[in-house]
């Protein structure tokens, strides 16, 4: 490729150091031809790849699971239930438990010191086996506001500055992947990356000033209701205004539609950040807890996605807490928070974790969501002539004595769509792509890889990937600005095709006409660094736009050394 000026419009550089050992690297920007703040942005995280074609829950011989607490009088898990101690009903209809399972949390404080027995030495008696507990702090600082994400962490900090138990490791992760720490016991590190957390400053892709304003809720329901609801009355309503009385219903309707499309994406993005924390988190031994914090995401027809990620933390035994930043609200006449905040209660309910809302009180929240129950119950079936329909099927767990106890269990699960939506379509292409072989070339791409030692010693291959941009479509924002969106994923496999380390940069463009005018002479340029153990991979480089969803891959044989 060549590397003349003529051909460096923008440079961007993500950097990936595996999760397992440190945090990545946030990505520098860099252009030889300057392009203003307001109109790009670049963010990565590294990269795992996801089995696209995996359905939203496991059927025929699998299982959907049912995390269940039990509590007694005083809020108390009961422990020693049995499985024949359970009924299960999915939509009404009672189901066969087929798989039944206990997990024992951590006590939440230091194990008390053995007792020993009358007549037995101190020092002989039996000690209690300290058992490891991950909790990894996940800060929405996508779609919170910076002052909701400055309570939440403040409340980080007064949780961690109260000490860790014996055998606990915090890490802190975040949805635009600017910022991590791996799970560690060391306080000084946890307090210095909570020091650093601030909202990640994405490009503002909307307009400033839209008219109609909209809420989020509202916007989402003008778009997919079809109807004449309140909603579009109302925006319709105000959009006279601006767009005249016979233009107020076009006008609502397109603000809905750019509103609706980026906090989408945006909420995409953090559930997909999310089930990489999952996945990561998976691999721990001992007791698993998840605290997602935020303020809420607009995730309400990204069901599919979502269960996804309830299903990982099932099978990977992580309890998924939600801790709502935004404190005591008083919503708007849409109910647009309450909305907002659903999917976080979908995310807890549906492993069997807990919710805390309204409450000003972040850092006694922050505490109780970081300890696992005692005790609580995987109840697991198989759902019989289930439709692929994308239906949501209610569940409820009894007790066969049901009247000293109360049962917390998740509410629901939804069955396989056969329509997933155009943004789970083109990630679903997007993750096909990297673990095929096949190249399409739907936008022309070119590839240069080179070893090279960081200044640690560890092995890294640089990737640059340059993008001719003809062939781009670009949306228009408004008269003024164009966008689009590019994701790069660059993978190693080893000789068996098997999937060593990757890294994932999305740069996103709102661009003016004299940006876009050499953006199209000069193309765009991107640098990606990946490490991995010295040998011989393959380099599975993929590029995807958002718009259309065209995409390009290309392979290249590469030694680390």
């Amino acid at each position: 490729m060549q590397s003349g000026p003529h051909r460096k419009v923008l440079l961007a550089t993500g950097v990936f150091i595996s999760l397992a050992a440190v945090a990545f690297i946030p990505p520098l920007l860099r252009s030889q031809t300057e392009i203003p703040k307001d109109e790009f942005s670049w963010v990565s995280r590294p990269y795992t790849p996801e089995a696209p074609s995996a359905p939203a829950i496991r059927v025929r011989s699998d299982l959907v699971e049912v995390p269940v607490v039990v509590l007694d009088s005083h809020e108390k898990p009961v422990p020693n239930l049995k499985k024949e101690d359970f009924l299960l009903f999915d939509n009404g209809k009672p189901q066969t438990i087929s798989a039944f399972s206990v997990l024992t949390g951590a006590a939440g404080s230091a194990p008390a010191a053995a007792t020993a027995a009358p007549g037995v030495p101190a020092a002989t008696a039996p000690s209690r086996d300290i058992q490891p507990r991950y909790v990894a702090l996940f800060f929405d600082d996508m779609s919170t506001t910076m002052p909701n994400l400055t309570f939440a962490r403040e409340a980080a900090i007064k949780f961690i500055r109260k000490g860790l138990d014996p055998g606990e490791r915090i890490g802190i992760f975040t949805a635009s992947g600017s910022l991590s720490l791996d799970f560690t016991d060391n306080l000084q590190r946890l307090l210095d990356t909570l020091a650093k957390l601030r909202v990640f400053q994405r490009m503002q892709l909307r307009l400033l000033n839209p008219c109609p304003p909209e809420t989020k809720y509202q916007a989402w329901v003008i778009i997919h209701s079809g109807g004449e609801t309140e909603e579009l009355v109302d925006a319709a309503a105000a959009a006279v205004a601006c767009c005249g009385p016979g233009g107020g219903e076009a006008c609502a309707r397109e603000v809905a539609e750019s509103m609706v499309d980026i906090d989408e994406g945006r909420a995409l993005d953090t559930i997909h950040a999310l089930g990489l924390v999952i996945r990561h988190l998976s691999q721990m031994p001992g007791h698993r807890v998840v605290v997602l914090t935020s303020s809420g995401f607009l995730a309400l027809s990204l069901h599919q996605e979502t269960q996804k990620v309830i299903e990982s933390a099932l099978r990977g035994n992580v309890v998924i807490n939600s801790l709502d930043s935004s404190g005591v609200v008083y919503d708007d006449k849409y109910k647009t928070h309450f909305n907002m905040k659903a999917p976080m209660y979908d995310l807890a309910a549906g492993t069997g974790g807990k919710l805390i809302q309204n409450s000003n009180d972040l850092a006694a929240g922050m505490h109780t969501l970081a300890s696992p129950p005692p005790v609580s119950y995987v109840l697991g079936f198989t759902p019989e002539n289930l439709k692929v329909d994308g239906s949501a099927h209610s569940l409820q767990v009894k007790l066969t004595n049901a009247e000293r106890f109360a049962v917390h269990a998740r509410p629901d699960y939804y069955a396989p769509s056969p329509d997933p939506s155009p943004s789970e379509k083109r990630f679903n292409r997007l993750q096909a792509t990297v673990l095929s072989a096949d190249g399409p070339a739907e936008l022309p791409i070119e590839l240069t890889a080179t070893p090279a030692a960081s200044a640690t010693g560890d092995r890294n291959l640089n990737v640059s990937v340059h993008v001719d941009t003809h062939k781009l479509p670009f949306a228009d924002l408004n008269d003024e600005r164009k966008v689009e969106r590019l994701i790069f994923i660059t993978a190693l496999f080893d000789a068996k095709s098997q999937f060593v380390a990757g890294v994932e940069g999305v740069m996103d463009l709102r661009i003016k006409a004299a940006t876009l005018k050499k953006v199209r002479e000069d193309g765009l340029d991107a640098k990606l660094t990946v490490q991995a153990p010295a040998g011989s991979y393959r380099l599975r480089q993929v590029v995807q736009e958002a718009i259309d969803g065209k995409i390009a891959a290309l392979d290249r044989p590469v030694e680390i050394h």
